[in-house]
This record gives C-alpha cells, structure tokens and sequence, in this order.
C-alpha cells in the first residue's frame, strides 16, 4: 500500500514537473512579429524594429498588455491614452518625482494605500469642476507647507479641506485621509 502510494506522489509530482517546464518553455521562447495577429501588430507597431531582439519575457508582457487594451472600453483607453500624453510631455525631473512618489506610496502601510484609493476614487468620480476645485485646495494646501502624502500623513489641513462643505462630490464630511 505505502508503495503504490509513493509511486502515485512520485508520477504526480513529474506530471506537475512537466506541465511547469512546458509552461516556462511556452513562454520562455520568442514569439516572431509574423505570428502576430494584425490587430497586435498594429498596437505594438512601434515595436516592430526591435522585436527580435526583446526578451521573450517583454514579448510576452507587450502582448498580454496589448490584448488587455484591445478589450478595454473605449472610455478607459481614452483615459489611458490622455495619462500617457501627460506623461510624455512631463519634463524629466517631474517624471522622476512622480516615480519616487509612486514608491514611498508602495512603502506606505495597506490600510494607508487603500484610503488613498478610495480618495482616489472618490476625486475621479467627481465632476470636471469639483475636481478643479479640490485640486486648486490641494494646490493652497500644499503651498502652507504641506507636501503630498508626508503631508497627508501629519497634518489635519488635509482632513479639513476634504471635509469642507460640497467637497468630495459634494458629500460634505468626506473621507479622513489621515495617515499613522
């Protein structure tokens, strides 16, 4: 009995070995530019100099991410698309600065990260004339001194300018941002 049952554990753990490798190897191989469907191609067009000489890996992440925005609505590609054209006309440092922010954002505890969200969220939701609004707030509460999330993390102001009437869509008494 503890024989057969050794040797199914044994056959078991080889098929799993084998369905892993043939798993790595799929994605561990080059994928060439012709293979592509034209719709791919012509997402990933900028691409198509180079594309013998990327890693599978890039490969691979390129065409899951290009498939990922053939499927996306075409609001959120707008929205993406808008991001991507911030980005590109932003100067070097203001890129830099807004990468070391993204980071200490990913060094901020869970609970923390996932108020800023639902912030987040709660801004994006609001009208294009509310949002000015807030960011004009956020603008006034940064030049007192405060500055982004270190700022959001101490003081009060930040609480007090989200909790302003009409603030937050217009729901008074809005989310607590502040941090521990």
């Amino acid at each position: 009995m503890k024989i057969k049952y050794l040797k199914r554990v044994i056959e078991f753990c080889f098929m799993v070995f084998l369905f892993c490798h043939s798993f790595t190897a799929a994605y561990a191989e080059n994928t060439s530019w012709q293979s592509l469907d034209s719709q791919t191609q012509t997402l990933l067009g900028n691409y198509q100099q180079q594309w013998d000489q990327l890693p599978a890996e890039k490969q691979q992440f390129l065409i899951e991410k290009g498939q990922q925005w053939m499927t996306m609505p075409a609001q959120k590609q707008q929205m993406m698309w808008q991001r991507y054209q911030r980005w590109q006309q932003m100067s070097p440092q203001d890129k830099m600065d807004m990468q070391q922010s993204y980071e200490r954002f990913k060094q901020l505890p869970a609970a923390d990260r996932q108020r800023l969200m639902q912030t987040h969220q709660q801004f994006m939701n609001m009208n294009s004339d509310k949002q000015q609004e807030m960011m004009q707030r956020f603008k006034e509460f940064q030049m007192r001194g405060n500055q982004g999330i270190e700022g959001m993390k101490h003081g009060t102001d930040m609480n007090n300018m989200m909790n302003q009437p009409g603030a937050m869509g217009g729901m008074g008494g809005g989310m607590p941002v502040t941090m521990h």
